[in-house]
């Protein structure tokens, strides 16, 4: 499996015929400094980062078995914003279930999943010199069916609810359950590290969002109660879909099955939020399922439309505001309004989004900042 590669579909975007896609191409040369597209048999529902340059995700299914690649990333942006470039494929394997959620121990040549119709987290291989498969070397035992996962140096947070959070050290994969005050049993979602001592997490209906101190298990909440709306006569129930935290900023994101994007402070919750915006929701196909928040590494936020769009946020001004919205997979294979289904801020370059959809194409895409 050594230096496979997977082609880049260069004619999806190089030849189009459709006049529109036509014009979508040639602005997107001075909308870009980097944008390539790939094509995956199947879409690539988990992302992470396993190096700087080298990037995990998990496709197609078979037997209940799930399949894991990890691809070496281009090296250097191209001199051309267009110029074909290969994803190799690295190393493969296959999970033993199906994947709930993947973290990357970066540098460490690891992975932890959070599988389907399991208990606590397993620990996969990823591929050395010597081999080029991916696969099982150990378990992180507890009793938290399809947990939430997060790492933070050798620790492990892992849970799926407030009352069944884990910690684990990874070096020894020994798990002790958190001693909370919180004894609820609703679920949760957006386990984050916030730092080596503290611990967040967003509560799916209620929107209650905990900050836990792993030093004395005493939680600080703050809470967003849920609403309910009326749409199409229908009563939907608004529930919390998408947490994020960005450490270094001290700031979390939430996001709801109705379009809210709501931005904290962690150092003053109990006030307004610092930024808020109401996204379009198409109904009925879309549930909040692709609505995704994800904080840049900088001082930038993106979030995943029902339009088959990525929105991308600055924080750096005193009116926080879009700068930039992607729309590259509504335009691969000619297609509108295609669900992205996951995407990420790369870790070492600033403006360099890797992107997914449910169609199964993979776009890399560095905007210029205007």
């Amino acid at each position: 499996m050594n230096d496979l590669k997977m082609e880049s579909n260069t004619e999806s975007y190089c030849v189009m015929d459709d006049s529109d896609d036509d014009d979508w191409y040639y602005a997107s040369i001075s909308r870009f400094e980097q944008l390539q597209m790939f094509n995956f048999e199947t879409p690539a529902n988990h992302l992470d980062f396993s190096e700087n340059d080298r990037i995990c995700c998990t496709s197609k299914i078979r037997d209940r078995k799930q399949e894991i690649q990890e691809f070496i990333l281009p090296e250097k942006v191209p001199a051309s914003a267009f110029e074909s470039h290969d994803l190799k494929l690295k190393t493969g394997g296959f999970s033993l279930n199906p994947v709930h959620q993947m973290k990357c121990l970066k540098g460490r040549r690891r992975l932890v999943l959070s599988e389907k119709d399991t208990v606590g987290a397993s620990i996969y291989q990823l591929g050395y010199e010597n081999s080029d498969l991916i696969s099982k070397i150990d378990t992180v035992k507890c009793s938290v069916e399809k947990p939430q996962l997060s790492v933070y140096e050798n620790k492990l947070a892992l849970g799926s609810s407030a009352d069944s959070i884990h910690l684990a050290d990874l070096e020894t994969c020994l798990a002790s359950k958190c001693s909370v005050t919180d004894n609820s049993q609703e679920e949760i979602f957006g386990l984050s590290f916030v730092n080596i001592n503290s611990l967040a997490y967003c509560k799916h209906h209620s929107g209650q969002v905990t900050l836990l101190d792993l030093r004395s298990g005493i939680a600080n909440t703050h809470a967003l109660f849920k609403e309910t709306c009326s749409v199409a006569d229908n009563s939907v129930l608004k529930v919390w879909c998408s947490f994020a935290v960005h450490s270094e900023l001290n700031f979390f994101g939430l996001a709801s099955s109705q379009g809210d994007i709501k931005v904290y402070d962690f150092r003053c919750v109990r006030n307004s939020p610092i930024f808020e915006t109401k996204m379009d929701v198409e109904e009925p196909h879309f549930k909040g399922n692709f609505l995704q928040i994800v904080f840049s590494p900088h001082d930038m936020f993106s979030v995943s439309s029902s339009r088959g769009t990525v929105e991308v946020f600055s924080l750096k001004t005193e009116k926080m505001r879009c700068i930039f919205s992607y729309d590259g997979h509504n335009h691969h294979k000619l297609k509108n309004n295609i669900l992205i289904s996951n995407h990420v801020w790369s870790p070492v370059e600033r403006n360099l989004i890797y992107s997914s959809a449910i169609d199964g194409s993979f776009h890399c895409w560095k905007f210029i900042e205007i």
